[in-house]
């Protein structure tokens, strides 16, 4: 799909072929509900939302799932109707999963190629970098890095992650307003 600007889009006006997304909110914001819906749309190319402004390019997924119980993702999936359909969808539900390594990288990218994904969520940034200290510029750069072959080979790769809350020093906001 061509935008206005001629930029493919995997998900239109959303996700890029290829290339990094980040979907972030606060806690309990339903990143996990929308990112799960997006990836059965894709695997069935359907719009998003029923949108044709979210018109979707089909493929397989892959969706990390590092912090629900399997129980609570088999639950969302079964609300969701993904396992009624011929979907191409795969899902990895492990906690001890840690992709700031190179070989929690080399296994992302052998199952990215042996099953053909074309786009990978991963539920959440913190669940997978492996203690990632998130004001540290540099190790957050080493840790996309070792992702950017994906980018080079067509994939798109959304990163799920949680907004910081305010500490006591900062006042008490509204979860909305975040």
């Amino acid at each position: 799909f061509v935008d206005l600007a001629g930029v493919c889009k995997l998900v239109k006006n959303i996700i890029p072929k290829e290339g990094f997304t980040i979907l972030a909110s606060v806690s309990g914001e339903r990143k996990t509900w929308l990112a799960l819906e997006m990836a059965k749309c894709i695997t069935l190319g359907k719009n998003f939302l029923d949108n044709p402004d979210f018109e979707t390019k089909e493929g397989n997924v892959l969706y990390l799932d590092l912090e629900m119980s399997q129980s609570e993702l088999q639950r969302r999936a079964r609300q969701l109707s993904l396992g009624e359909q011929k979907v191409k969808l795969f899902i990895v539900n492990n906690k001890n999963l840690n992709l700031n390594t190179k070989n929690g990288a080399i296994w992302l990218m052998a199952i990215i190629e042996y099953h053909n994904i074309s786009t990978v969520f991963i539920d959440t940034f913190r669940a997978v970098a492996g203690g990632l200290k998130e004001e540290k510029a540099e190790e957050i750069r080493t840790m996309f890095n070792r992702f950017k072959l994906l980018k080079n080979k067509g994939v798109s790769v959304v990163w799920l992650d949680h907004t910081r809350k305010p500490n006591n020093f900062e006042g008490k906001i509204i979860k909305k307003e975040h």
